[in-house]
């Protein structure tokens, strides 16, 4: 997961990245990346944010990222692709108190412009931007949410989600990266912000305390999946089990669960009882406005020979479809700014391409007939490799 480089990660095998087709993998500073990405970053932040002083460590790390390619880029040949991600802009949105949209906005004027200046300084000094493409894009947007216990939905053993499962039967794995391989957990939870996936065991083979579930079965449908599923939806609508959490989600997303070797049917919104809705239809009835191709883009997550690994539930929060912050909730520690729920505000992505040889017109009208009419985040890739075949010239 290094942030800079021809190819990005944090530690992998040298032959890998060459099968891969990569020929040098950059590493930014290691102290600078442990903090960021071992968790120490955070913490830190958290300290830092009664100084006024928490940008300056994302700032840290996207300064080393720069310096570690501009160092390399010096000497030497200048590699036909290079990539150069920089993550601070995202992190500092989590936990900037101006809000992400202020924090976002000055964090790119402040830091990222110059620091891309220096790269820009040192490619035109090799002579290498006369002729070269400049793709530039963003992974997510952000939604602004409540810093409080109240909306950030907890990991506490008998609170919120694991709560829930806890209440109606399951074992809820610990919030740990590692644990045990006696631990008898039947339940996992994964939290994304908006969305958190729940993994379910076949709790038959593991039915006591202490038994240990084989996960390489899928769980049944009727006596784990939907026991899991119903006890959400009973709980959003009564606060049966964990009363805080009542009214909390939007919708709760399940399908049969297959084999796994086997291709994995698409989410359907239960809509209690053991029932489900497709998702399309469920939208008609329950239009969400500021929802972007919510079914299609399940699809692409959920569907497939690894399908399962989006979950046997997905547990989506009142978030992306609410106004006002104080009616939006998240999955994860208490933050200022989340995303990952289907809105507009966290599903669109800038993309800019540029060349100094061809019009914007010409490079327009060559990336807009790539996208297409749908223009998802995968076809960045299509752009790619359609100015190779001359799209974007107009060709």
């Amino acid at each position: 997961m290094s942030r800079a480089g021809v190819v990005r990660g944090l530690e992998a095998d040298h032959r890998d990245l060459h099968r891969r087709g990569a020929d040098e993998l950059l590493l930014t500073k290691r102290a600078v990346l442990a903090d960021a990405f071992e968790g120490a970053i955070e913490v830190e932040a958290k300290k830092e944010l009664a100084k006024e002083e928490s940008r300056r460590l994302y700032a840290d790390l996207d300064k080393a990222v720069i310096e570690t390619v501009t160092d390399r880029l010096r000497e030497g040949p200048v590699p036909d692709v290079l990539t150069v991600y920089l993550s601070g802009t995202d992190l500092y949105a989590h936990i900037a108190k101006e809000g992400p949209d202020a924090a976002r906005s000055s964090y790119l004027e402040e830091i990222v412009d110059p620091a891309l200046a220096k790269l820009v300084d040192v490619l035109r000094a090799r002579d290498t931007l006369a002729h070269r493409w400049v793709v530039l894009s963003a992974d997510h947007g952000h939604t602004q949410v409540v810093h409080d216990d109240a909306h950030a939905l907890s990991t506490k053993d008998d609170e919120d989600p694991p709560g829930v499962l806890k209440r109606s039967g399951f074992r809820v794995r610990p919030f740990s990266r590692n644990v045990s391989e006696k631990d008898d957990f039947s339940a996992v939870l994964a939290y994304g912000g908006a969305m958190a996936y729940v993994y379910l065991a076949d709790r038959s083979v593991c039915p006591h305390e202490k038994d240990v579930c084989n996960w390489k079965l899928p769980p049944r449908y009727e006596d784990d999946v939907l026991a899991a599923a119903e006890a959400f939806y009973e709980n959003n609508e009564h606060g049966s089990l964990v009363a805080p959490m009542r009214g909390v989600l939007d919708m709760i997303l399940t399908r049969r669960p297959k084999a796994y070797a086997e291709v994995d049917a698409p989410f359907e919104v239960y809509v209690g009882g053991g029932k489900t809705m497709p998702v399309d239809a469920y939208l008609k009835e329950h239009p969400h406005p500021t929802y972007v191709s919510v079914d299609a883009r399940l699809h692409d997550l959920g569907v497939g020979v690894h399908g399962e690994r989006a979950g046997d539930i997905l547990l989506l929060a009142h978030n992306g479809d609410r106004d006002n912050p104080m009616d939006r909730y998240y999955f994860a520690a208490p933050y200022r700014s989340w995303h990952g729920s289907p809105s507009k505000q966290d599903s669109e992505i800038p993309l800019i391409v540029a060349n100094p040889l061809h019009s914007s017109a010409a490079i327009g009208g060559g990336v807009k007939g790539v996208l297409g009419e749908r223009p998802f985040q995968q076809k960045v890739t299509d752009v790619l490799l359609g100015r190779r075949a001359g799209a974007m010239e107009g060709k």
